[in-house]
């Protein structure tokens, strides 16, 4: 279950990223053509980091890691995206940030392989699937809903930036977790072994 509500966290920012990011970039002030190319860039960016960060972090916990890092590089971003008010940075920030949601996808998508076996895993894999589609539903319409209420254009990245700091705890939680099962089922193998 945490998967799937991790997955949904990542649809919820990817999303809220993917349909707002074009109406921010207008609000900068640039025309149809720039707007365009300007809009590639996070996804330019990203993937880069697809293709030389992801593979070096696929073993052991470190996808766990990325993930932890790459929910909070994201949160920073989008959280001071909204609240700098030049546009030049803005930019930056949401440039850093869109990588950080797409780098969570390939690290999350290890995970359930190491959890579930056989039919548990289609099973597993479904229910994070359609969780995670009912965050692709949530973040479209939370964007415009923020963007409705508050009349600003900048305080939609609330969503994205929210969903990054759920996610770092639901990332950190497992982490805790995970270590804490390795310390109990440590200590029932040194009480057998005696």
């Amino acid at each position: 279950m945490k998967l799937s509500i991790c997955f949904m966290l990542i649809s919820i920012a990817s999303y809220g990223l993917s349909y707002w990011l074009p109406s921010l970039v207008k609000e900068f002030g640039v025309g149809y053509t720039a707007n365009g190319f300007l809009n590639a860039i996070p996804y330019l960016l990203a993937t880069f980091a697809l293709i030389f960060l992801v593979p070096a972090v696929r073993k052991g916990d470190r996808p766990l890691y990325a993930m932890l890092a790459a929910s909070v590089i994201g949160m920073v971003c989008f959280l001071s995206s909204v609240f700098l008010h030049n546009n030049v940075y803005r930019f930056a920030l949401l440039s850093l940030g869109g990588p950080c949601i797409y780098v969570l996808l390939p690290c999350l998508w290890v995970l359930p392989s190491r959890f579930l076996k056989d039919a548990k895993a289609a099973v597993g894999i479904a229910t994070i699937t359609s969780v995670g589609g009912f965050g692709a539903f949530l973040g479209q319409n939370l964007v415009a809903w923020v963007r409705h209420l508050s009349g600003s254009a900048d305080l939609p990245m609330l969503i994205p930036a929210g969903a990054c700091f759920l996610l770092f705890f639901m990332i950190f939680n497992m982490i805790y977790s995970e270590k804490i099962t390795r310390i109990f089922m440590f200590d029932e193998k040194s009480k057998e072994s005696i």
